[in-house]
């Protein structure tokens, strides 16, 4: 099964703004799907599609990531469908980017930070963000990000359950 996942900018729990400049060079060679950033774990999944696409919603309007994972059958891996089913259950909402900021900027202005949303001295502006995994977790770090339910068969991507049309699909698109 798949679902999908939009990034937004704003303050993240960390009083951090990633701003959506992505760049997918390191991402779409492997793409993984890890839960809750377990980069030393197995994977429960991978990233089939993702690109950067315009939002509009009542609380944010500009480019936001929008990334669209399928997770292992259950027969691989029982976690993995174990985390799905919450996802189509609507109980797991979350997912997380994890990357490197070439760019990271500290505002020092105390105006700007409080236009900004900045509360005290923490929080920094992460720029040109390399991308290196899409994680399903509890709590995102960003509370914009949110996964949607989005069944790839629907979207022309053959079978949901055949992992392995749906990679080599991904793999001459």
């Amino acid at each position: 099964g798949s679902a999908s996942l939009i990034l937004v900018v704003g303050l993240d729990m960390d009083d951090d703004i990633v701003v959506q400049s992505w760049d997918f060079s390191v991402f779409e060679k492997n793409a993984p799907m890890p839960w809750a950033h377990g980069w030393d774990g197995l994977p429960i999944g991978t990233v089939i599609d993702w690109k950067l696409l315009q939002r509009e919603s009542p609380d944010y309007t500009g480019p936001a990531l929008w990334l669209l994972g399928l997770f292992a059958k259950k027969q691989d891996f029982e976690f993995a469908d174990k985390a799905l089913r919450l996802v189509k259950a609507g109980i797991l909402k979350g997912g997380s980017a994890g990357f490197a900021s070439r760019k990271v900027y500290k505002i020092k202005d105390p105006a700007e930070r409080k236009k900004l949303g900045m509360v005290g001295d923490k929080g920094l502006v992460l720029d040109e963000n390399i991308l290196l995994e899409f994680s399903p977790c509890t709590i995102p770090s960003n509370q914009g990000a949110y996964a949607q339910l989005v069944s790839a068969k629907s979207r022309g991507m053959l079978e949901a359950d055949d992992i392995n049309l749906m990679r080599e699909l991904h793999r001459v698109r």
